[in-house]
């Protein structure tokens, strides 16, 4: 399991964060499964040195939280030695994280914007902070850890502009609209015209079909029953909400998680009766987290039912950001939009 999630760390280097998680977790359930393993015997407890009781359990722990950071740094180290050879300075997989982290810093919030159809917020962040960014073909990892350092203490300085926005990432990082609705509005799927019937009966599947699998993955998780399953889930749900209190926060992001989601959605369906008899407490706490989540949906109904009517607004402005002049400093469009 290890490996398998160093190779997830060169794909997608921003998982170096639940690492830490990840084997606290493998220790937790290691020594769980010890403790339902125990004998019984008078006393209720183990004798001394058998593979049941506390010091061996603990030494059976740790071991296996070595081996999993182990195959993790088998594969991730080598790369990191090379990329951070060749640039002077430690990096551990890539340097994104602080272009992130600017974007989620310096960019206003508007509903819809995670799949861009509200306009372009091109330089108004820059006008706002006067901070440019650089662009991307000219990064280095000195820049970036420029851009990091610059950016950690913008979030420090402005803790209650950071916290105040993390209500509207969390509605963002799970709000009914996809990159398939993105492609249709934006006039990039071949075959189905913007704003045309068969782009709208699309885009309204695709948002019920997501919706509803998300409710029953919800009552699935509420209903499942404890073990390790249920408490990976739990623990990558938590890192993921917090990354996302502080970074970007697109619905793409949620990707990994959406594999529990269907495993909780299926398990709700195999034990229906269980899952929704309304006399369960469970099944209400499973229906208020679905009505807390349509409710921060509101700003994107009208972009998950395609009602895109601004889109040749759209089209005429990245027009116009096309056109303008450089910059020759900074290599990035002078022109300021405001979404």
């Amino acid at each position: 399991s290890g490996a398998l999630f160093g190779a997830a760390t060169l794909v997608r280097g921003g998982t170096w964060v639940q690492v830490a998680a990840l084997a606290l977790l493998t220790a937790i359930c290691v020594r769980r499964s010890g403790e339902s393993h125990r004998p019984a015997e008078a006393g209720g407890s183990a004798p001394t040195g058998s593979p049941s009781s506390p010091r061996p359990r603990r030494v059976f722990a740790i071991t296996h939280v070595a081996i999993f950071l182990l195959g993790w740094a088998v594969l991730v180290v080598p790369y990191s030695a090379h990329v951070s050879l060749r640039s002077g300075r430690f990096v551990l997989v890539d340097v994104s994280a602080a272009r992130t982290l600017w974007h989620a810093n310096r960019l206003d919030y508007v509903p819809g914007y995670d799949w861009g159809i509200t306009g372009p917020r091109v330089r108004a962040a820059e006008r706002k902070w006067g901070v440019k960014h650089p662009p991307l073909e000219h990064e280095t990892a000195e820049s970036a850890a420029a851009i990091m350092r610059q950016e950690l203490a913008f979030v420090r300085d402005h803790a209650e502009l950071i916290f105040g926005r993390v209500p509207e990432k969390w509605a963002s990082l799970w709000n009914p609209t996809n990159y398939l609705q993105r492609r249709i509005a934006r006039g990039q799927m071949q075959g189905v015209q913007r704003e045309s019937a068969a782009g709208q009966i699309i885009g309204i599947c695709s948002t019920a079909i997501y919706a509803i699998t998300l409710f029953l993955g919800v009552v699935g998780f509420w209903h499942a029953r404890r073990g390790g399953l249920r408490s990976f889930t739990l623990v990558m749900f938590v890192v993921l909400m917090l990354v996302h209190a502080v970074m970007v926060s697109f619905s793409r992001y949620r990707l990994p998680l959406m594999p529990f989601v269907f495993l909780y959605a299926a398990a709700a369906l195999c034990e229906a009766s269980r899952c929704f008899a309304w006399r369960h407490w469970r099944t209400w706490a499973a229906a208020g987290t679905m009505a807390l989540l349509i409710a921060s949906w509101r700003p994107y109904w009208p972009y998950a039912l395609m009602r895109v009517s601004e889109a040749p607004r759209v089209r005429s402005e990245r027009r116009a950001e096309n056109e303008a002049p450089r910059d020759p400093r900074a290599g990035i469009p002078t022109i300021d939009f405001i979404a």
